[in-house]
């Protein structure tokens, strides 16, 4: 309570309760105080009384590869939870929730595998072009390998684990079309 009318030589004080967002932990004061108010990346403690002042407490904010998993209120603090590597992340420090990681498309590989704060990268896998052919084929983790076609072999499409051999024109034969890395040749016969 605070002083609302002082004693006088022939009159008893008066008193009266601080109300509202005010308290006052001092007896005979003559005014109430302002209470303090929590901003929004705080939350309540300890209530507000007419004696005692409200406690606020900063919000937690979980960690890179923490996610919230319950939001704080006026008088609750934030919780996280560790996220699981492999499966989902949060980069950054913050107030997000987990979020899951990339898959790679079947036509991509991994470059960065996830952990519980990094992200699955994921790149482009090479495509043999014609005239070339896989000598390594990519794995989850890995790229696919090219290397050319061989003297007197072709390939016309993509991503072929070999080369074809080259037709042969006969002794009775004649070439009309020559062999290139993405055609076969062409033989037409002697008349």
């Amino acid at each position: 309570q605070v002083i609302t009318t002082n004693h006088t030589a022939t009159s008893n004080r008066f008193c009266g309760n601080c109300t509202g967002e005010t308290f006052q932990p001092n007896p005979n004061a003559f005014s109430c105080l302002p209470a303090t108010n929590c901003t929004a990346w705080q939350y309540q403690t300890l209530a507000l009384t007419a004696t005692a002042d409200r406690v606020c407490a900063n919000t937690t904010i979980c960690a890179a590869g923490e996610g919230e998993s319950v939001a704080p209120t006026l008088t609750t603090n934030r919780q996280c939870v560790s996220c699981v590597s492999g499966v989902n992340f949060t980069a950054t420090a913050g107030t997000a929730a987990c979020a899951p990681v990339r898959v790679c498309t079947s036509l991509e590989y991994q470059t960065t595998a996830p952990s519980a704060s990094v992200n699955r990268v994921c790149a482009a896998l090479t495509n043999c072009s014609a005239g070339s052919y896989i000598t390594t084929n990519h794995t989850a983790i890995s790229n696919r390998a090219c290397s050319p076609c061989p003297d007197a072999t072709y390939q016309a499409g993509i991503n072929s684990f070999a080369c074809v051999g080259a037709t042969n024109c006969t002794a009775w034969q004649y070439q009309t079309i020559a062999l290139t890395p993405t055609a076969d040749r062409t033989c037409a016969n002697t008349t």
